[in-house]
């Protein structure tokens, strides 16, 4: 009898063991996971944001974020996760009708549980027309060398676009909705083309001659992504007027 109580407590305990051993392998993965994470209290989804979206849609349009959307999930332990406009669902919106105030409400499901955040959207009438009313604040760029090949990207910074609507009124787009055309490389003034989806206005900006110093020398650059960068001297050379020894020196757009 002792022999069988003895062996029944070692099954029991084994059986003890072999749980635990499971559900730590559970907790673990769980924990190194956020979706998993969800379910455990303490660790649940607790709420998401939605920054640089879309909030101006024209009458009978679909529903997009926009290029510039970021979508964050926030849990429990403070912890984030950057979302997918897949891994979101949208729910309210309506653009059947001119509004200045639809509600759209954003959720995110993870492991059971489910956040959500909501904001308002505008829907207008068609746009018909755009125009620039505000020029940016940068309107004037620097010549580096004769070559339309060298561009760098417009800073739209202070522009403002208005659009014209099938009623004949009229309201600013976002910046974020247009395109605008890259500076190049040519001294003088560029109009530079401004896409709102098939309509197009302009915007023109000067190309003058860079800034030298005193010692009046000038310099060569080169372009890596947007940023321009002084290099080894090619046409112009970067030449001290005064002796004719090539020098370096710090360049600064206008």
């Amino acid at each position: 009898m002792k022999k069988s109580m003895a062996l029944l407590s070692r099954i029991i305990a084994g059986a003890a063991a072999a749980l635990a051993v499971g559900f730590l392998a559970s907790c673990q993965l769980e924990l190194g996971n956020q979706d998993d994470r969800a379910s455990i209290s303490g660790y649940a989804v607790t709420g998401i944001e939605v920054t640089g979206q879309t909030k101006t849609f024209e009458k009978g349009s679909d529903f997009t974020f926009g290029d510039n959307v970021t979508i964050t999930a926030t849990y429990g332990d403070g912890s984030t996760k950057s979302l997918d406009v897949e891994d979101v669902s949208v729910t309210g919106f309506s653009s059947a009708a001119v509004s200045d105030a639809v509600t759209v409400t954003v959720s995110y499901t993870s492991g059971g549980k489910t956040a959500t955040t909501s904001y308002d959207i505008k829907v207008t009438n068609a746009v018909k027309s755009i125009a620039v009313t505000k020029q940016p604040t940068k309107t004037s760029y620097s010549f580096i060398a004769s070559d339309e090949s060298l561009q760098w990207e417009t800073d739209i910074t202070g522009m403002v676009v208005t659009a014209t609507y099938s009623d004949d009124t009229t309201g600013v787009l976002d910046n974020s909705l247009v395109t605008v055309d890259k500076v190049k490389s040519v001294k003088g003034a560029q109009n530079l083309t401004v896409t709102y989806k098939t309509l197009t206005t302009t915007l023109t900006v000067d190309v003058v001659d860079a800034k030298v110093d005193d010692k009046g020398f000038s310099t060569s650059f080169t372009q890596t992504g947007n940023d321009w960068a002084q290099t080894n001297p090619v046409a112009p050379v970067a030449v001290d007027a005064d002796s004719g020894v090539a020098i370096s020196y710090a360049y600064t757009d206008l």
